[in-house]
Order: structure tokens, then sequence, then C-alpha cells
């Protein structure tokens, strides 16, 4: 537990940090979140389902809101919460029953960790989330501000969250002025400082909603109740503070990938589960220019170049925006028999990363949004050419 006699206050800050400061947020904040806040969000505790249930749900949504906004996220808990109801359900899923329903969602390995997190938290806690930080944290895919969102929403623990938008916000309230870098370090206390012990629960979903809605990266600031107590506004350095991370250059990556065609199927490589889309499926694709020197062609394609495929044919091309790079894709379709003959041991089997998919079932498969909305045209132009 922080207290102000323990804090570190020095020049980052604009404004002293003080009791009367600390008190006069939490009294606002807790009002305006009485009156304004998001109080209909699915996953809040509801008094008709268990409490397993509702910490499940809570759990669910954490994972989703991981760098991803409110808006996005509603539809696919409402989905994904009904496919699996509860933990059990989650855990007797397949890998490609649940990524099919994170489809679109991104940031795919929070899928597959969530998935493996519910196979443990039945196996060892059977299926109830424990009121314990060590037994949240050691869940798959949990860090420190998940486990402590668990614990303050779901059982009203006074455990202080530091997410993008809890960041920003007490960032404005005190004035912080150090770089991106020592952020996280210095508001760590900052933010125990500022929880309300009373009442965590509602204190946690309130500073998230007030980041979400009124503290967002363009503040809302002439709406805001804040203004008083915030020393980024009374110093007119709103939008100067957090300080931003150092922008790096931004690689590009251009793949040309391969729509290989036999009757009325379809090639698809299953990705690896380390890496960009790992355990979804997608096309076949080869390096034209790579973003560093762990770019590399998929693996029936190492030793092939686009040009040795015969009677290849340009479809169409899509440019995806990833955290770290951006990739150019050129789509080519060509029979399979031009990759046999240039690998003549798939016409006796396909590796196991590879499947012959029927046209119809194409959709039914976990893929990566871009690959799935190529597939739909494709399978539109091929439905109307037939």
């Amino acid at each position: 537990m922080t207290d102000i006699k323990t804090l570190i206050q020095d020049n980052t800050l604009l404004d002293p940090i003080t009791e009367e400061k600390v008190s006069r947020f939490q009294t606002y904040l807790l009002e305006w979140f009485e009156r304004e806040g998001r109080h209909d969000l699915p996953w809040k505790p509801q008094p008709h389902l268990s409490e397993k249930i509702n910490l499940y749900r809570i759990w669910i949504s954490e994972i989703m809101l991981q760098q991803t906004q409110v808006i996005t996220v509603l539809p696919y808990f409402e989905r994904f919460m009904a496919a699996f109801p509860t933990p059990e359900a989650l855990a007797e899923a397949s890998e490609d029953q649940v990524l099919k329903l994170w489809q679109g969602l991104g940031y795919y390995t929070r899928a597959r960790n969530l998935h493996a997190a519910s196979r443990q938290l039945v196996s060892q806690f059977q299926g109830v989330i424990p009121p314990d930080f060590d037994a949240i944290r050691s869940l798959k895919g949990i860090g420190d501000t998940t486990a402590n969102a668990i614990l303050a929403q779901g059982f009203n623990l006074p455990y202080a969250i530091l997410d993008g938008n809890v960041r920003r916000v007490l960032s404005r309230i005190v004035g912080m002025t150090a770089p991106r870098k020592e952020l996280d370090k210095r508001l760590i206390p900052i933010s125990n400082l500022f929880l309300c012990r009373q009442n965590p629960a509602d204190y946690t979903q309130a500073i998230m909603d007030f980041g979400a809605t009124l503290c967002k990266l363009k503040p809302n600031c002439e709406r805001c109740f804040m203004q008083e107590a915030c020393s980024a506004f009374q110093h007119e350095k709103v939008l100067e503070i957090p300080a931003k991370a150092i922008k790096k250059s931004m690689p590009v990556e251009s793949v040309a990938m391969l729509i290989f065609e036999e009757q009325n199927y379809l090639l698809l490589e299953k990705r690896p589960e380390k890496g960009i889309w790992g355990g979804l499926y997608s096309l076949p694709e080869l390096i034209i220019k790579g973003r560093n020197s762990r770019s590399k062609n998929s693996p029936i394609l190492a030793n092939i170049t686009l040009e040795s495929i015969k009677n290849r044919e340009s479809f169409t091309q899509f440019r995806h925006q990833f955290t770290h790079y951006t990739l150019e894709a050129s789509i080519f379709r060509a029979p399979l028999s031009s990759l046999i003959e240039l690998c003549p041991e798939l016409e006796k089997t396909l590796p196991q990363n590879l499947s012959l998919i029927p046209r119809d079932e194409l959709l039914l498969l976990p893929k990566p949004k871009p690959i799935a909305d190529l597939l739909t045209q494709y399978l539109k132009e091929h439905n109307s050419g037939s």
C-alpha cells in the first residue's frame, strides 16, 4: 500500500500530490460514474448468475479488452459466451473452435492463451477463479493488470490496475511529465495511492470508463468534470501528457500469397503457433521483400520462386497494418498441379500443416481477417462465374 509520505515526488510532477487531490479525484470520479458510467456492460456481475460464472465472464472480457475498444469487443463477447458459457465448455472446445470465434479480434495469442488457461482453471481450481493474486497470475496469458482487474471487479478487493486508459488518466491528473519508458514505474505507486479502497470494483470500472469516454487520446476537456483536479489541464499541457513513445520507422514486408486450386478444393496452410496469425489458416506465401532476417517463405515454398510457378494468374492485392510493420500482399491463383510439379512428394501426402479444403468449407475455419475477406471475395467471384 502506498501513502503520501512514502511517495517519491520530484520535478517530473507538475504539482505535488496531496491527500486533498487524491480524495477529490476519487469523489468526483465515483459521482460521475454513478451518473454516467457504463453500468450495462454485459460482463458486469449479475445477480442471477453464480459467482463462478460472473468471475469467468469478467476474465474473458479483460482478455478481450486488451488493446481493443469496448465497442469492438461487445459482439465478440456475446458470441463467445453463447458458445462457451462456462469454463468447462471453453476447456472442452478445440483450438480451431476458439480461434474461429476470435476471428477479426486480432492478437490471436490471447485466444490461444485463454484456451490453455481455461484448461488450467478446470484442472487446478475446479473451474472457479480464486481470490488470490498468485493463483490468478499463474493462469496462462494473465499479467499483473489483468489479475488485479479480476480481483478488483470480481471480488471488490483493493488491487489497482494500470492499463492504457488508467495510465493516461493518472498521468494527466498528477501532471506526470516523465518520458514514456519511465511512466509505468512511476505510476504504479500512484495508481495504488489513488485507488478507492472502500469501493475498488466501481472505482476500477469508473477510471477505465473515464479514460475511454472523456480523457481519451484526444480528450474532451470542455465536458470534463475533473478540470480543477487535473494538473495537466491547469498547466495547459493535456496534449503533451502522457509523454509519447519515440516512434520507430515502420518496416514493410512484401509477400506473394498463392491460391492453389484443384477442382473444388483450395490448399490452406495452418500457421505455426508462434508468430503472426499463429494457429490460423492462411495461404502459402513467398517473401518478396522481408522486414527482417526472420522473414521466411512458407515451408512448402521454401525453395520455390514465384516465377517458377506455372499458369499463375494475378487475383488481387491487400495491405494490412500490424502493430510493428506493414504487410503488402499480392495474391495469385494457380492450379495445384503447378505446385506438385515443383514438389512431386505432395502427390502422395501433404505435410501436417497443409490441408485441401472444400470451397464450401473455407469460411468455417479460423482465419486472419484479411484472409477471411480475401476468400470471401474469391468465393463470390468464383460463384458468380460458375
